[in-house]
């Protein structure tokens, strides 16, 4: 017997000399195969020399590479233990030397120096830490990639009017006009480029966690004039009512365009919540300590199931392209602006979203 296997750590001299010699020896070369995947599991290896490699298949596809077990370590144990068929594949990754181990001769060594079997516990115990690390890993990279592909999908899903107003711009240029006419279809160009750099933006600096603020001072009227002509397009498809109630001229202090992404953000749901038209509109007042925005709809209001978790990311129900994260990031430009955001909603009668932002 080996005296240098992790399975016999612990044991003096004298004790490994009194350990019977069991199991056989099998030796094989680089490329041979152990044992497969399915074979019966009645026995497990000590790797006395050399190194063996364990895979498993994924799915039908590329083998996975589990473990590599070299001189001093063994493999093997679970699958004899329980009883159940190999998960893997085990390769001899250069000539190799085991000791193969059948349970009645593991029982046999444990009754003479329970010893072993601690070892063998302890060495499994680690094991499944590990496994269970490498696992936890993996779902981590996964839900990052998962997170990737949700913020692309919010990117390209906002993308989706401003590129309209572009292309409808472009086509009314290649058209011809006077000069009034190209300066007023040019500047929507401009202006819709810039918004969807800054929805890029708005999207990337929700994934960091931040969000930089440009304050200014803003007159309501021309504001929401702009956002409305953003807007129009998803209007018209939808044929949605849409009113502007504007109870207060006073400037407001805020950065028009994240706070103009909140709106649209808002805005985007209450109108695909009404996919057979409704009426949408949006508020302006002044408050003791600041102002008011709201938007409010009639639509079906905001599902019972949902309304807990509303601002949470990802959290969506019942739109086919829904990337649940307009309410996420509208509540972290709120809170950024040291406001507050919350909503009243009744099922069947509609939704109100109140942005409340103080004074400077």
């Amino acid at each position: 017997m080996s005296d240098c296997n992790q399975l016999f750590a612990g044991l003096n001299a004298e004790a490994l000399w009194a350990l019977p010699t069991v199991g056989s020896e099998r030796s094989f070369q680089k490329g041979d195969v152990i044992f497969r995947e399915g074979d019966a599991g009645d026995s497990m290896f000590l790797v006395e020399q050399g190194s063996v490699s364990v895979h498993t298949s994924k799915e039908g596809k590329q083998e996975l590479a589990l473990a590599t077990f070299a001189s001093g370590e063994f493999f093997g144990e679970m699958s004899m233990i329980d009883g159940g068929p190999r998960s893997a594949r085990a390769v001899a990754e250069e000539p190799t030397r085991l000791r193969e181990l059948r349970l009645p001769e593991l029982q046999r060594l444990v009754e003479q120096q329970p010893q072993i079997m601690h070892n063998l516990l302890r060495i499994i115990s680690t094991r499944l830490r590990d496994v269970n690390r490498r696992f936890i890993e993996h779902i981590v990279q996964q839900e990052k990639m998962a997170v990737v592909g949700q913020m692309a999908s919010t990117i390209i899903h906002d993308f989706k009017n401003p590129m309209s107003i572009i292309l409808l711009s472009a086509e009314t240029l290649q058209r011809g006009g006077n000069d009034q006419m190209r300066a007023k279809f040019s500047n929507h160009i401009i202006r819709n480029i810039n918004r969807m750099v800054h929805m890029t933006n708005d999207v990337l600096d929700f994934a960091r966690g931040t969000c930089r603020l440009t304050p200014s001072w803003v007159e309501p009227h021309p504001w929401l004039e702009e956002l409305t002509a953003f807007l129009q397009p998803m209007l018209d498809n939808h044929s949605t009512q849409f009113h502007v109630d504007i109870q207060s001229s006073d400037k407001l202090y805020m950065d028009p365009e994240k706070m103009g992404r909140v709106l649209y953000n808002l805005s985007n749901n209450a109108i695909e919540a009404m996919p057979d038209g409704g009426q949408l509109t949006w508020r302006v007042a002044k408050t003791a300590d600041g102002f008011l925005l709201e938007v409010a709809d009639n639509g079906p209001g905001i599902p019972e199931q949902i309304r807990n978790t509303l601002f949470e990311a990802f959290v969506t129900h019942g739109k086919k392209n829904g990337t649940g994260l307009g309410t996420s990031i509208a509540k972290q430009i709120v809170k950024e602006h040291g406001g507050t955001i919350t909503f009243t909603t009744e099922t069947g009668k509609g939704t109100t979203f109140h942005i409340r932002l103080p004074s400077p």
